[in-house]
């Protein structure tokens, strides 16, 4: 199983806040039957550049590498990419450095504002001009109820990939969203989004569980199959 969404990498962003941690989190999610996580720091444009993130997460990615290397530590294989926050001024950017490693695919996470017609040409042009597999990171996080769905509909109609959060499927509160994203549209990939070892942690396997026993083996086998052809190209 992969993992499709994770702050794993120590020191860099809000999640693991030091290489110990970040083992912990690797541990437990190798536990939990994850064959590959995707360590996603956020990237905010506002922030840094595109050269300097890299730097600054391959030099923590290594950081990491090293401890488990050095210790013989049973963890998941990591791939690096980035939670890129979507902005109009990254398009001016060379944002193919910002895909998972090895791979023409981008997680995109999306602003907590109204969104204006930028956000859809933007989407558009990741996906045509750059020629980019586009992932909308935590998906569910943009929609409350059933009405919301048509705000969403005009990006999902572009053949953007659905990430779901871990958290959001073994929800009770959240059950109908989630039910609409499994029934009426489509579910690619799952994320633990995980930052921490107390508040946000990895719920991958509950998450697995629930939508083999909620939507059947189809709808798990193809979120399986989805995510590794990822690394197939």
């Amino acid at each position: 199983m992969v993992d499709f969404h994770s702050h794993i990498l120590p020191g860099i962003d809000d999640g693991a806040k030091d290489v110990d941690m970040s083992v912990k989190m690797l541990e437990t999610s190798f536990k939990q039957g994850i064959k590959t996580i995707l360590a996603t720091p956020h990237y905010y444009k506002a922030h840094n550049g595109i050269d300097e993130f890299i730097k600054k997460r391959n030099d923590s990615f290594n950081i990491l590498k090293n401890k488990i290397n050095d210790n013989m530590i049973e963890a998941p294989d990591i791939k690096c990419g980035a939670e890129v926050l979507l902005c109009h001024e990254i398009m001016k950017e060379d944002v193919e450095k910002l895909c998972i490693e090895g791979t023409n695919t981008i997680l995109v996470e999306l602003p907590f504002t109204i969104w204006g017609d930028w956000l859809y040409e933007d989407i558009y042009l990741l996906i045509v001009k750059h020629k980019l597999n586009v992932v909308i990171a935590h998906f569910d996080r943009y929609v409350k109820n059933k009405k919301d769905f048509k705000n969403i509909e005009p990006i999902i109609n572009l053949d953007v990939n659905i990430q779901l959060n871990a958290d959001t499927i073994i929800t009770r509160r959240d059950r109908k969203i989630v039910d609409i994203f499994f029934n009426e549209y489509r579910v690619n990939h799952i994320g633990s989004d995980m930052h921490n070892l107390t508040t946000r942690i990895s719920n991958m396997d509950k998450a697995v569980s629930l939508i083999e026993k909620r939507y059947g083996k189809d709808a798990l086998d193809k979120i399986i199959s989805d995510s590794n052809k990822i690394f197939k190209g």
